[in-house]
């Protein structure tokens, strides 16, 4: 969704000092023009970006705002505590409670209530996973080799070595080292069966995992298709909520084009589109046309048999 694009940018801009727009646009997987207005949105709220021209140029956000301060307010210790509550929810972790508890007794004020409330509970997975992330947090901890039957084009035994988890594409992420191909590889968790932890370690230090997962992202063979769509004016704002797709034309009745970008076989997206029933159009591409058409019509025939 739009605000969680603007959140994620604000604090990607925090932490490094000045970032252009095209490598944005890659990060969070939107064009530049949707970037531009992200940014306008931000400032529009307050938040102190700036940018430069020229060869270095680009956005930073001035050294002066608040989120760079000590959090020593009623209102910073609150904010944490209710994103630390919220991602509670979406993954079980004795650690984060060990965290709002030390967060808590430090407050400067105890009883100050917040006004932020955050809930990420529609990411909270079915027990299988859940457990798949326990067991796999465990082999990271103790750097203990895992051994599963992986579900892709054949059903094979994988033996690897876990490194980092990430939650990405709406789903859950393994990235690791497969000796036995000499290569970095990520898994999917719930294509992830018959898990187990061997009693075999590994001493393998990488020094920026977060540089070798976007590395490793980037080298994505997924084909990415481009998908255009004509919607009605009263589902804008799901559209760019869901998709944040990019509205290239609004006709004089509010109804507007629109663009985006998706993994072609993942199934989430179409799951949405399918949710939008008659309020949207496929305009291109002409196969997803024709895969639309085909699962309305199954799915009619189905429940005329009733």
């Amino acid at each position: 969704m739009k605000i969680d694009r603007l959140l994620a940018i604000t604090i990607h801009l925090l932490n490094h000092e000045k970032v252009t727009s095209d490598q944005l646009a890659t990060k969070f997987e939107v064009s530049v023009r949707t970037i531009k207005r992200d940014i306008e949105s931000l400032s529009e709220a307050g938040i102190p970006v700036v940018s430069t021209i020229g060869a270095n140029g680009g956005y930073m956000i001035l050294d002066t705002f608040g989120l760079n301060r000590p959090l020593t307010t009623s209102s910073d210790f609150a904010l944490i505590v209710a994103a630390l509550k919220s991602l509670n929810t979406a993954v079980d972790d004795v650690k984060l409670e060990q965290t709002l508890e030390k967060i808590q007794a430090v407050r400067q004020d105890k009883h100050s209530s917040s006004k932020v409330f955050i809930d990420f509970s529609i990411v909270k997975e079915n027990q299988k996973l859940q457990q798949t992330l326990k067991i796999l947090e465990q082999a990271i901890k103790s750097e203990n080799v895992v051994k599963f039957i992986y579900h892709g084009h054949a059903n094979l035994m994988r033996k690897v070595e876990p490194l980092a988890l990430n939650y990405r594409w709406y789903a859950w992420y393994l990235l690791s080292f497969e000796p036995d191909k000499n290569d970095y590889r990520i898994f999917k968790l719930s294509r992830i069966s018959e898990l187990e932890i061997s009693p075999q370690h590994f001493m393998r230090q990488i020094e920026n995992l977060a540089n070798l997962l976007e590395q490793q992202w980037s080298t994505d063979q997924r084909r990415i298709i481009r998908i255009k769509l004509y919607c009605q004016a009263q589902i804008r704002q799901d559209i760019d909520e869901v998709f944040r797709a990019e509205v290239t034309e609004t006709q004089e009745n509010g109804d507007f084009i629109c663009t985006f970008e998706v993994p072609e076989k993942e199934q989430l997206w179409f799951a949405q589109l399918l949710g939008f029933g008659a309020k949207v159009q496929v305009l291109e591409p002409k196969a997803l046309r024709s895969r639309i058409q085909k699962t309305a019509q199954e799915i009619s025939e189905l429940y005329n048999k009733e």
